[in-house]
């Protein structure tokens, strides 16, 4: 994506992170993005990285706006031809301790 404007988000929430995940995959597919990769740290935080048309900026912004969240003030007046590459770390915070997955043995 050559010459494409890169915009980066933070927000904190303490809103249950499924739903909030399910809520921000859902704001940016129904306003024409797609989601290139995702990160989960534990259930501490998730980073998000997508891609908009930069015509539909406005259309994320209002429905980010609805949100359980304190999201850092995205820039205004992104309006033009071409995608825009957003990334996006959300921390969660909550009383519950880290998720930890047993690691297998390998044999051997």
């Amino acid at each position: 994506m050559t010459g494409s404007k890169r915009i980066c988000l933070q927000a904190v929430t303490r809103a249950e992170r499924h739903l909030m995940v399910e809520a921000v995959s859902a704001a940016i597919g129904s306003c024409g993005g797609w989601v290139l990769d995702f990160n989960l740290f534990s259930n501490i935080a998730i980073s998000i990285a997508f891609e908009i048309p930069a015509t539909q900026w406005g259309c994320l912004v209002e429905s980010f706006a609805k949100l359980d969240w304190n999201l850092d003030q995205p820039p205004g007046g992104l309006d033009r031809p071409g995608d825009l590459s957003v990334s996006l770390h959300l921390t969660f915070i909550h009383n519950e301790g880290d998720l930890r997955r047993p690691i297998p043995s390998i044999p051997g």
